[in-house]
């Protein structure tokens, strides 16, 4: 028995590949999960953005939600300017925070 592994970055070349060769798994991914919420989306990679693209071409809504400053995840090849290609290529408006919600209005201006 021959034994392998991937890597964390991997797991999304995978997965777009597996809908690639079939596609009609993506079509019912959108119908199962037709509201899509990416929290943390600056952390994603050009693969999951791929993911995210096909699911959303095949109906499923796709909300991210993110911080590009605050890309941590080069690791797995996260890329915060993927994000904004994706913007552009989805002609989606940037809708600014003015407000932070893990805490007060003092520390999030920086006083």
């Amino acid at each position: 028995m021959k034994l392998g592994f991937y890597t964390h970055g991997q797991r999304a070349y995978w997965a777009n590949r597996l809908l690639r060769q079939r596609p009609h798994i993506t079509a019912r991914l959108a119908v199962r999960f037709p509201e899509i919420i990416v929290d943390e989306a600056q952390d994603t990679n050009v693969w999951l953005l791929a993911l995210l693209d096909k699911l959303r071409r095949s109906g499923a809504r796709v909300t991210l939600v993110g911080d590009p400053d605050q890309c941590i995840y080069s690791f797995a090849m996260a890329d915060a300017t993927s994000l904004f290609a994706l913007s552009q290529k989805w002609q989606i408006p940037e809708k600014p925070l003015d407000k932070s919600f893990r805490c007060n209005d003092r520390i999030a201006m920086g006083c």
